[in-house]
């Protein structure tokens, strides 16, 4: 097993780093072994911190090599990770959701 760090991005959730990382939120158990310093003490999750990331363990590489291919946008809108299409003017959420751009 690999492991790599990754800094989340302000706005980032715990979800879309598993979805971003492992393809799927099946990951989510991989990602809370490897990083058990990542509950506090009162139940809540850091996710703004230092990640370990199992990189050859990818679950849905499709949606890996989908949201590698895409700027990511997460000041303002709706979630953490996305892409924006200034074509269409929509901003999109990793599990397909669409926002219109301001």
């Amino acid at each position: 097993m690999r492991l790599t760090e990754y800094t989340a991005r302000p706005g980032q959730t715990i979800f879309d780093i598993c979805i971003q990382h492992y393809g799927s939120l099946d990951g989510l158990q991989m990602l809370l072994e490897d990083n058990p310093d990542a509950i506090q003490d009162n139940g809540s999750i850091d996710h703004q911190r230092t990640w370990l990331i199992r990189k050859d363990e990818v679950l849905d590489k499709r949606v890996v090599e989908s949201l590698q291919q895409r700027p990511p946008v997460t000041e303002g809108m709706p979630s953490g990770t996305g892409w924006a299409d200034p074509a269409l003017n929509i901003w999109i959420t990793p599990t397909g959701d669409t926002w219109t751009l301001p």
